[in-house]
């Protein structure tokens, strides 16, 4: 099981994520790297969509709307420090 979570969020510029973990890093998270695989993701390339991010499931996700979100373990293991 993953025990890593998401302590904090903040949105950036060009669709990154400034995520802070449980473990004490942070690590920087390319959203847009979701754009071609997942086509309800591209909703996000909209600012005021994006800026809406906040933590949700105890730190286990992130969420934008009722229908997306990332998980921690996503955002862990495919973002860079």
């Amino acid at each position: 099981m993953f025990n890593i979570k998401v302590k904090s969020v903040k949105p950036l510029k060009n669709q990154i994520l400034e995520v802070e973990f449980t473990n004490g890093e942070t690590k920087l998270y390319d959203v847009k790297q979701l754009f071609d695989e997942f086509e309800d993701y591209k909703i996000l390339a909209n600012d005021d969509i994006f800026n809406l991010v906040k933590i949700d499931c105890q730190g286990r996700a992130v969420t934008f709307t009722e229908d997306i979100d990332i998980t921690e373990y996503e955002l862990y293991t495919n973002s860079i420090k």
